[in-house]
């Protein structure tokens, strides 16, 4: 299992860390680690040991406090799983190691304390970051990225999914550079899309490095994106934690959303954050005649107070959009009729002997009468794909 450490010290660090919390079951995110001469934040052989793992070794995005204290009140840190991974791949770049994960379900120990005691016996003495020098805030404190045999094994000693979202956010939320105040809020939220028909159910995104799509298209290579049809109704529900309210339950936040021009929202693109804890729903559909198969959604948030900071996921997402089963076989068919109706236009048919219809076809027939109307047909297809849009 390969063990991604990320903490909330620097800006860059806490937006990752709720990209983490946000991004849908399936969605790729990257962790970026220093790996200059001078400081290193992973092993000198942690990039041999893992390249040959690429697609298909776990992993597990750990949450660390710098600014823990233990029961002595000394300092020290803390660690707080957040996701299981699956490890995609990582390279080097600037003296920055770059790993891309495709982010699992949500995991969260049954007790803390025993979870840190045991990762901290398993990786101790492979460069485990931990407080250095008593100085919460020393960079050179270990290994950020380990590659080692698992500690997740036991289930039983873990909540998945939304239990364990909500637990770990609950916890993590009290910590020093997470902990909302007037001045600075945070919204924590994570993300689902869902079709809305025939039934619910959650739509997974497809990763664009499949080899099957790098074929056929590039969106955001190596990254995810959903497929979707344009007959169907879908929607991003999203829960999110607003800890500010404990202290003033007049704050309030919006979520605001911006779309490509080949998406139709269905409600308000200005979703309202004015509870502790709650789920607002996003509900959208897409442009018929499909002229640009590709669309966007992406997510900004904003606070009520003009002079607080507010501190969220800001995350898009790209998608695929494709006409539903049976449209093309439907396009074709149509055209057979329009042929069909278009060379019986003319033809008196009174003056035809259906009992002997096969002289009849070799006496009067050509090719001519049957490719001019399917080719008409087609032109006028195409007509009103490329203008369509412009007439409706």
């Amino acid at each position: 299992m390969i063990y991604l450490f990320n903490s909330a010290y620097r800006a860059l660090y806490q937006e990752n860390l709720m990209s983490t919390l946000f991004l849908p079951h399936g969605w790729v995110n990257e962790y970026r680690y220093r790996c200059s001469p001078e400081s290193r934040n992973i092993s000198d052989t942690f990039i041999k040991d893992v390249k040959k793992r690429e697609g298909k070794e776990d992993a597990v995005i750990i949450f660390i406090n710098r600014f823990g204290k233990d029961t002595d009140n000394r300092n020290l840190y803390e660690y707080y799983p957040l996701r299981k991974a699956l490890f995609l791949s990582c390279g080097e770049e600037y003296q920055q190691l770059y790993i891309r994960v495709k982010l699992l379900d949500f995991i969260y120990p049954n007790d803390i304390h025993l979870f840190s005691d045991e990762l901290f016996e398993k990786l101790s003495s492979l460069g485990l970051p931990q407080l250095t020098n008593d100085n919460p805030e020393e960079e050179n404190d270990g290994y950020y990225a380990i590659y080692t045999d698992s500690i997740l094994s036991d289930k039983q000693k873990f909540k998945f999914g939304e239990n364990a979202w909500a637990d770990c956010v609950n916890a993590i939320s009290g910590t020093e550079y997470l902990k909302s105040s007037i001045d600075r809020q945070y919204v924590f939220a994570k993300a689902e899309l869902w079709e809305h028909s025939p039934k619910y159910k959650i739509i997974r995104p497809h990763l664009s490095n499949n080899p099957w799509y790098k074929k056929r298209l590039k969106v955001n290579d190596g990254d995810s994106f959903y497929k979707v049809t344009t007959n169907r109704r879908y929607g991003f529900r999203i829960n999110y934690n607003y800890p500010i309210q404990e202290q003033d339950t007049t704050a309030t936040a919006k979520l605001i959303i911006d779309v490509s021009n080949n998406i139709v929202p269905r409600s308000s693109k200005e979703l309202q954050i004015n509870s502790r804890a709650s789920r607002i729903v996003f509900p959208f559909t897409f442009k018929e005649p499909v002229q640009d198969r590709f669309g966007t959604i992406g997510f900004t948030s904003l606070s009520s107070l003009a002079s607080s900071t507010l501190i969220a996921s800001t995350r898009s997402y790209s998608f695929e959009i494709a006409y539903p089963k049976g449209y093309w076989a439907g396009i074709i068919l149509l055209v057979i009729v329009f042929a069909i109706t278009s060379v019986l236009i003319g033809i008196d048919l009174s003056k035809v002997d259906f009992s002997n219809i096969g002289d009849y076809l070799k006496n009067n027939w050509n090719w001519i009468k049957l490719i001019a109307p399917v080719s008409q047909a087609f032109v006028l297809f195409w007509l009103f794909k490329l203008t369509g849009k412009k007439f409706l």
